[in-house]
């Protein structure tokens, strides 16, 4: 498109990082999720602690349903190799449009990661 073409006329560029591990330019912002279901596979495992290194912002998320070391364990690894990073506390409830439906029926949800459905 033209914007794509022309970033000096952009006010804002977006970027969908997909299943990519790295933007394509330097971000402004750069914002990495961590999993305390997951506590130390964000420096065990690639890319993790490359983009745990390069956050600004690191959101902890489904803190609602995970083990309090195990969130400890996540913000020590933050605090290890991004500890000028700002750390936001986050959580996935899971929400229903009309629970009248499925009021007093077995439900199960299939979430987008492994950790939730096992």
């Amino acid at each position: 498109s033209e914007a794509e073409k022309d970033t000096k006329g952009c006010d804002v560029i977006l970027w969908d990082g997909g299943n990519n591990d790295f933007p394509f330019y330097k971000p402004d912002l750069m914002v990495t999720v961590v999993d305390p279901h997951r506590a130390g596979h964000e420096l065990k495992y690639y890319p993790g602690e490359v983009t745990l290194r390069l956050a600004n912002v690191v959101v902890i998320n489904k803190m609602d349903s995970a083990a309090p070391e195990d969130i400890q364990t996540v913000r020590d690894s933050i605090e290890k190799v991004a500890p000028g990073a700002t750390v936001i506390d986050g959580v996935s409830p899971i929400k229903v449009d009309n629970p009248s439906v499925i009021k007093g029926k077995k439900v199960l949800v299939v979430e987008d990661g492994p950790t939730l459905t096992t």
